[in-house]
């Protein structure tokens, strides 16, 4: 008994959250339905207690032994309420999340038990946050969403990504809690293995989808509203049944109904949950470089098989015509003479574009390579590269593309096409800066177009080389390229460097400038970033920046 209580106690204080919050949380875990697949993925994460020591901050960085990932890790209770924890970081905020734990906590908690407060809950859930953003649960969505947007009938109702509201998360967890409850009498730990649930919605689909396989172990049956089948899963004792009302960003919109019902043995009535709540926020979540590089070319209408190609073609011409050209402003002409190279060499470039294309070509994606390019042609002139976009001017309206179109400013198609090709340049580029691409963790709601800085200045040099002679901007910087890779890494309001600042420690990750660690030679990347899993700890307390 002094053993538990002594470890709660060490765990409260590592990570400044409160016992009361630990226990309740532990307690609240051993109701939790979520199969084994997740609970072992889940536990591994959570005992993770590697860490070094970045030198020129004194401080260390990584995951550390005693917090309290580690100490909920320690039980089967504490586990479960881990992989509840480790899908409402994907819910827009810690404070939603925490609001969604509070309901849950206080729908099976008995009349008088001590609650902790939402801000307790609050605390622990950002605790919990840096072991579990690697369990891959934004991943999952992002999968199921590609899935759903490849269907006819549903490719353009579900492009906005939304998570449910506190009121429905209350809901499917109170429903997996009754028709899954703990047993002994299955081969699969669950009692009412005759039960099954019904779910109808017509919102947050890839996220429901995502948290039933997340607790089951399977995903749904899901069939539409007049019966057509989408996926059949045998063994699968869920249906989702999905409404086909699109969804809009309109805050006039009326509520959505989550409607789920149970049907236990024949012959007794069924259960129904509804929740009743206005649309959801969007989600947020940590995802590999590669799942952000298929979430990111199907933001920009451009995942079927042949578009993917032809802008991995495109990018494979782009990405060392721009590490060429690109000439950033620098206000101290004796820093120049130093000449320090922007980007990275180009081996560690191309480990990026592999990456970041790994998903959307498959094992294609290793054969890619960086391309010369020809010189005397604008990037736009490229025999390669005019052959693959012909079927894109051909269906331009324009009249520079051969169009008859009245309007008289249309969108056209190549340099919207163009546009798309310097994002994923850009992109590419500035994870490039990073040590180690297999360790990076990048924001799902990372901005989707930069009209200014880096993006510019790299769809400046795309549009026109002026005779091969590299651009120069005064608006954009080396500063720039950083605050581009930070802001990929949820660090959107940490401008690294420009304001003294050196390290962000965000989300599960620690980021740091390498010019500070590592003493650097003349011929070196000078925005080279260092970056680990985990947070960073100065003088033995955790800190957030």
């Amino acid at each position: 008994m002094f053993g538990v209580a002594k470890g709660i106690l060490t765990a409260a204080t590592s990570d400044n959250v409160q016992p009361l919050a630990l226990l309740t949380a532990e307690a609240f875990g051993g109701t939790l339905a979520i199969c084994q697949q997740t609970l072992l993925k889940v536990e591994k994460h959570a005992r993770k207690n590697q860490h070094s020591v970045i030198k020129y901050l004194q401080a260390q960085v990584g995951y550390f032994p005693n917090d309290s990932a580690s100490h909920l890790s320690s039980s089967a209770h504490g586990v479960r309420f881990l992989s509840l924890v480790a899908m409402l970081l994907c819910s827009s905020s810690h404070f939603e999340a925490a609001e969604a734990l509070d309901l849950m906590i206080r729908s099976s908690s008995s009349q008088g038990q001590m609650m902790p407060t939402l801000t307790q809950l609050q605390d622990l859930v950002e605790a919990l946050e840096p072991k579990l953003v690697p369990a891959g649960f934004a991943d999952e969505i992002l999968g199921w969403k590609t899935l759903l947007l490849k269907h006819s009938r549903l490719g353009r109702i579900y492009k906005r990504e939304t998570c449910p509201r506190p009121k429905k998360l209350q809901a499917l967890v109170d429903a997996f809690r009754t028709c899954m409850r703990l047993g002994e009498t299955t081969g699969d730990g669950y009692e009412n293995e005759h039960s099954s649930l019904v779910l109808k919605t017509g919102e947050n689909i890839p996220w429901i989808i995502s948290f039933v396989k997340w607790c089951s172990g399977l995903p749904p049956n899901i069939l539409l509203e007049d019966g057509t089948p989408l996926l059949r899963q045998p063994g699968s004792r869920v249906t989702l049944c999905v409404t086909e009302t699109a969804e809009t960003d309109s805050p006039y919109q009326q509520p959505t109904i989550l409607t789920i019902e149970l049907f236990e043995a024949i012959g007794t009535p069924s259960r129904l949950w509804e929740a009743k709540d206005h649309n959801g926020y969007p989600w947020n979540g940590m995802i590999s470089v590669s799942s952000f590089g298929m979430h990111r070319v199907s933001q920009l209408n451009m995942d079927a098989k042949n578009d993917t190609e032809i802008l991995a073609l495109a990018v494979s011409y782009a990405l060392p015509l721009v590490v060429e050209h690109l000439r950033p402003s620098i206000p101290n002409k004796e820093f120049m003479q130093l000449t320090f190279p922007i980007f990275p060499p180009t081996i560690e470039i191309t480990r990026s574009f592999k990456e970041y294309f790994r998903v959307l070509l498959g094992s294609s994606a290793d054969d890619l390579i960086l391309k010369e390019h020809p010189g005397g042609l604008d990037f736009m002139e490229l025999p390669e590269i005019v052959s693959s976009t012909k079927h894109i001017r051909d269906h331009c309206s324009c009249i520079n593309c051969g169009g008859l179109s009245k309007n008289p400013r249309p969108s056209c198609g190549i340099i919207q096409f163009q546009s798309h090709v310097s994002e994923i340049t850009a992109d590419i580029l500035a994870l490039s800066l990073f040590d180690s691409a297999e360790l990076i963790k990048v924001y799902s709601g990372a901005p989707t177009t930069y009209v200014i800085g880096f993006s510019a200045a790299v769809l400046e040099i795309l549009s026109k080389l002026d005779n091969g002679e590299g651009k120069q901007s005064e608006k954009f910087t080396i500063a720039d390229v950083i605050e581009r890779a930070m802001s990929l890494t949820a660090n959107l309001n940490v401008p690294l460097v420009t304001n003294q600042v050196i390290a962000s420690s965000h989300k599960g990750q620690v980021v740091f400038v390498n010019f500070f660690e590592n003493p650097m030679l003349d011929g070196c990347a000078i925005n080279r970033l260092g970056i680990v899993p985990g947070t960073l700890r100065y003088k033995q307390c955790s800190t957030t920046w």
